[in-house]
């Protein structure tokens, strides 16, 4: 009887550690922007739009994220568990850079839309 006690509870701190290990049931999501690069003109989605995910305006530090809009001009960058000001740089030839911020929260989820302007 004393053995199958032992063997109960070692079996129950298994999987005691084995549940309470799952960082993934535990974790709250992490954040990302979002938003829509338009044609300042037409206001229509520009596709393959190179964006940057920063957390300085300046083009110098390195993008924490990358993407590339889709054809509609939706993009999507992921921030992780970061806070604080985040600015979204747009790049695309035969357009001027674009950038804009926001304030991102922990775990929360940005919209950035972005507008940029032909070059002429």
């Amino acid at each position: 009887m004393n053995g199958r006690i032992t063997i109960i509870a070692i079996t129950l701190c298994v999987t005691m550690v084995i549940c309470c290990s799952d960082k993934t049931i535990y974790d709250p999501p992490p954040g990302f922007v979002v938003g829509k690069v338009v044609d300042a003109d037409s206001d229509l989605g520009i596709d393959s739009v190179m964006l940057s995910l920063r957390f300085q305006p300046d083009t110098l530090t390195s993008p924490s994220s990358m993407a590339v809009s889709d054809s509609s001009g939706y993009y999507r960058l992921f921030a992780g568990y970061n806070q604080g000001r985040v600015y979204v740089l747009a790049t695309k030839e035969g357009f001027l850079p674009g950038i804009s911020d926001a304030h991102l929260s922990k775990y929360d989820t940005v919209v950035v839309n972005l507008s940029l302007i032909r070059r002429e």
